[in-house]
């Protein structure tokens, strides 16, 4: 769950306009998506010129997600089921990764194993999408927080904008961590 205030924030900062695609990869309830058309509405776009897309791993959340999408009026969101590092599923018709112009979320903050490395394979050292190999390091499998972050990257377009909610200690965590920050350009 996040607050109210720090969703409405996060939407004000991206500004989505009518016609954009937005995505939450870990969409949660899916209160980012709809805070997301009702700025767009309040601002005088059409919410329904929207392409919002999700994915959530835990069902019984993926439930109340699109029912709460429905009762909103959001028919149209594409929500799905399944973990957004393991399995992607917003693809395109050539499996590569939908890109978006506003990427917003709240991921787990600092998750184990995000990549299923206690499987005994880290998912992320083979990654068909190349979304953790971009920035000089993989994150470390107890802390997953840049590697949601590396996701978000890599489905935002050339001109898109990412709204997160993240830890502190990404700021100031060395090693691998320290490595990420410096190749995406956050010192």
């Amino acid at each position: 769950y996040t607050p109210r205030s720090v969703v409405r924030l996060l939407v004000e900062l991206l500004q989505p306009r009518e016609g954009m695609r937005i995505c939450d990869p870990t969409v949660g309830s899916g209160g980012m998506l709809i805070y997301s058309a009702a700025y767009v509405a309040e601002h005088g776009g059409d919410a329904t010129n929207l392409v919002l897309h999700g994915q959530e791993k835990n069902l019984g959340t993926l439930g109340i997600c699109k029912l709460n999408l429905l009762l909103h009026g959001l028919r149209a969101a594409r929500i799905e089921a399944g973990d957004t590092i393991i399995e992607p599923q917003l693809l395109d018709d050539h499996g590569r990764l939908l890109t978006y112009d506003r990427v917003i979320a709240n991921p787990p903050f600092s998750l184990k194993d995000w990549d299923g490395s206690s499987s005994g394979q880290r998912f992320a050292d083979q990654d068909p999408h190349h979304r953790f190999d971009r920035y000089g390091a993989v994150p470390p499998k107890t802390r997953g927080d840049l590697g949601f972050l590396q996701h978000m990257v890599a489905t935002t377009n050339s001109t898109g904008m990412i709204g997160v909610v993240m830890p502190h200690g990404i700021l100031f965590r060395g090693g691998t961590e320290e490595t990420i920050r410096r190749g995406l350009g956050l010192g």
